[in-house]
């Protein structure tokens, strides 16, 4: 009969032993010292992005005549891209020069499409 007091008292000391010395404080406990909050904003290194001036539609549309209206947009988006072709290597085969190159195709073509 004294197997049980004596198992129940081994248990304690064991869970007595694991406690730690010094609790920590708890949540609610006003008299822990916590670090100062530090707030900054997310926006404190923003830079607003620096836009064109905005010009009468009348303007906007009478230069886009003047230059050649949407075709000359056209061609432009159809052309390589300068500083793209000026870094191709010399011995880079270039589609004009090449006989068996395939012709650059605009997007909507429809060049690989079948009519039945």
């Amino acid at each position: 009969m004294r197997y049980p007091l004596f198992f129940a008292l081994i248990v304690s000391a064991a869970g007595a032993a694991a406690e730690p010395a010094d609790k920590p404080a708890g949540p609610a406990d006003a008299s822990v010292r916590v670090p100062a909050i530090k707030y900054e904003s997310a926006f404190a290194g923003y830079r607003p992005l620096h836009t064109e001036a905005l010009i009468p539609w009348k303007a906007a549309n009478d230069e886009v005549g003047r230059i050649g209206g949407w075709r000359v947009y056209a061609r432009e988006a159809r052309e390589p891209d300068p500083a793209a072709a000026a870094a191709l290597p010399a011995n880079a085969p270039d589609s004009k020069s090449s006989p068996d190159a395939a012709p650059r195709q605009a997007p909507g073509d429809h060049v690989g499409h079948k009519m039945n």
